[in-house]
């Protein structure tokens, strides 16, 4: 862009020189023309660069790359200097979101039935709208400070286990929990009133 700063100051220059020669009949018409093509060309480059440099200025603020979750990111798929778009479709790197973390866990379909039994002859209350509360037990039997809600259960059984998917939420303000360990769940059980 300097450059084109310069030829348009030269431009300039020799357009004036051009206006005065030409008031003074040193040159006619003609080069007078040339003069004031030169310096619009030299205006019209300018323009350019300046067009340029934003340009480069927007690509540059749009190469920093944001993720849309929070949390902890893993192994990186793509290095440094690695072309990337839009709209590829393999990723740059994982992240892991750390708080809320989402535990997913089975259930086998004995207990599924043995529950609604429970709940048909009123042993245990049914919670309504509330969610069921699941506890974490930590490898030492000691139950993690926070307890989760289950957020949805798979609507059918897995035929090969013969167990049902279950996924809970939990807090985790403490990255206590990391992405991919296993932990055990307990679903806590409502007992009618008086039990």
């Amino acid at each position: 862009m300097d450059s084109a700063k310069a030829a348009l100051a030269v431009a300039d220059a020799n357009l004036v020189r051009a206006e005065r020669r030409h008031q003074a009949k040193d040159i006619i018409d003609l080069e007078l023309n040339e003069s004031r093509v030169l310096y619009e060309k030299a205006k019209a480059d300018l323009m350019m660069a300046e067009a340029e440099v934003k340009v480069k200025d927007f690509n540059l603020r749009n190469t920093t790359i944001r993720s849309p979750i929070s949390g902890r990111i893993g192994r990186a798929f793509s290095g440094k200097g690695t072309y990337v778009s839009r709209d590829q479709s393999n990723p740059l790197a994982m992240v892991f979101q750390i708080d809320p973390v989402y535990v997913e866990f089975t259930q086998p379909v004995n207990w599924i039935l043995d529950l609604q039994e429970s709940l048909r002859i009123g042993e245990l209350r049914d919670g309504g709208d509330e969610k069921t509360e699941v506890i974490i037990l930590k490898e030492i039997g000691q139950e993690y400070g926070y307890r989760g809600q289950v957020q949805f259960s798979k609507a059918t059984i897995n035929d090969d286990t013969g167990t049902l998917l279950l996924r809970a939420e939990f807090p985790n303000p403490d990255k206590e929990l990391i992405p991919g360990m296993t932990v055990n769940c307990r679903i806590v059980l409502k007992p009618t009133d008086g039990e």
